[in-house]
């Protein structure tokens, strides 16, 4: 950074005295400079996303953690729960396959008692 200071405030007189491989050379001094400037700026940027990134998932941890806490404490009360959901649903189904049962089963007696009742 100092050096393309330097070279700017270089007269152009004098640029324009030097001989082509001290214009060549300078140039060369410059584009490494610049260079090196945007290597230091690319660097800088991938660290402020970084420390960006870092921020966010603290302040989301920090956001989240009241129903962390909460959760904790009625974790037996909400495994509990979802027991007797997944029962009531075992419960319900079960029913359901008593009620097609029974439903199929009168359908066939009363096909059956007619037969039956030729066959007597």
């Amino acid at each position: 950074m100092e050096k393309i200071k330097k070279l700017s405030l270089l007269p152009d007189e004098d640029i324009s005295d030097m001989s082509s491989k001290e214009q060549t050379r300078l140039m060369n001094q410059m584009r490494d400079e610049i260079s090196d400037t945007k290597v230091q700026l690319q660097t800088c940027q991938e660290q402020r996303k970084s420390i960006d990134q870092d921020i966010e998932r603290l302040s989301d941890r920090d956001r989240l953690m009241p129903l962390v806490t909460q959760a904790a404490k009625h974790g037996r009360v909400l495994k509990e729960l979802d027991v007797e959901r997944e029962r009531a649903v075992v419960l319900s189904r079960q029913v359901e396959e008593q009620e097609a049962a029974l439903s199929s089963g009168r359908g066939a007696s009363k096909t059956a008692e007619p037969g039956c009742q030729s066959n007597i």
